[in-house]
């Protein structure tokens, strides 16, 4: 029980500890693991190009197995974050590196972008991730999927990014299936549909 205890408090201090500023853009983030510690995770950092970068992924099964592979994940994502390359390479790069760590019935699902404050404009790659919503002030909602296969099963998938901009009063919203997946008193799964 102790072990796990410390498990669960270094996986908290994984996750970031501020909200940053971005001008204009406000960010909240949030997670409750369903064990002590699980797979959810998400993260933010600095570009040196000056963008923001931000992520939310979810390494499969719960606990123990699932928060180990997380780790894996964010010392390598923080460490291609320091480096200046196109997202969709930077997408397959990690993807090779978690293949190459990963055992045969693990994977994990990224949802990766980098917004640039001054313009909102966001590059993003989904690899296998729920995709996001992008709730546009006029009540449209684009679903943000580009991108390609989970990662952790084939080290030589492609990736592929896509950009969108947000404007004025436009909510991005990335979340695992920890949310998509919640039950109510009757059992009853809950549907991305109800989210807006």
């Amino acid at each position: 029980a102790r072990d796990m205890e410390q498990a669960a408090e270094i996986q908290r201090s994984l996750l970031p500890s501020e909200t940053p500023s971005l001008g204009a853009f406000q960010i909240a983030a949030h997670t409750i693991p369903c064990r002590a510690v699980g797979g959810d995770y998400y993260d933010y950092a600095w570009m040196p190009d000056g963008r923001f970068a931000f992520v939310v992924a979810d390494a499969s099964g719960k606990g123990m197995p699932a928060s180990l592979l997380v780790s894996c994940l964010q010392a390598r994502l923080l460490t291609l974050i320091e480096e200046d390359m196109p997202l969709g390479e930077m997408a397959a790069r990690l993807n090779r590196g978690l293949t190459a760590k990963c055992p045969g019935n693990r994977f994990v699902t990224v949802f990766m972008a980098c917004l640039d404050p001054r313009t909102g404009e966001i590059e993003y790659a989904n690899a296998g991730h729920n995709p996001p919503l992008l709730v546009r002030a006029s009540g449209g909602v684009e679903y943000l999927e580009t991108g390609g296969p989970v990662m952790g099963l084939i080290s030589v998938a492609p990736y592929t990014s896509a950009k969108i901009r947000m404007g004025p009063g436009d909510l991005l919203l990335a979340f695992s299936d920890g949310v998509t997946e919640a039950v109510n008193s009757a059992y009853e799964e809950f549907s991305d549909e109800r989210l807006w």
